[in-house]
């Protein structure tokens, strides 16, 4: 059975991108997200990823253009989520995938990742 779809907003095209390991199977991603125009705050999704024994990570360049964002299911129990950044493509294929907002008026995706990560795991 498919689990329900998290609605993940669109990527910025060239945006920012950060990842954090909380331990050994949960990385957290925090990237930019598409502004409609350039006089509104930079903001950031935060995603929480479980790879599960079977999940990977793949970062590379791109070769031609980078795909864009996007999350699509593969099999029991997995998720391929990929982004391109510029000309680079991040893969990852993950057991579950937990949206846990957006982020706004931060200098960049990683103080966007840390200020979600110390309110979440922390309780900040």
């Amino acid at each position: 059975m498919k689990p329900s779809q998290p609605i993940l907003p669109n990527a910025a095209p060239e945006g920012d991108f950060a990842f954090i390991y909380a331990n050994a199977t949960e990385p957290w991603l925090a990237y930019e997200v598409e502004r409609d125009f350039l006089s509104q705050p930079r903001a950031f999704a935060i995603l929480r990823l479980e790879i599960g024994v079977e999940g990977w990570f793949f970062f590379s360049d791109c070769i031609e253009e980078p795909s864009a964002a996007g999350l699509t299911w593969v099999s029991q129990p997995q998720w391929l989520l990929q982004w391109g950044f510029g000309a680079r493509q991040l893969d990852i294929c993950a057991q579950s995938v937990h949206f846990l907002g957006v982020y706004y008026q931060q200098a960049g995706a990683a103080y966007a990742l840390m200020e979600a990560f110390h309110q979440h795991e922390l309780g900040d």
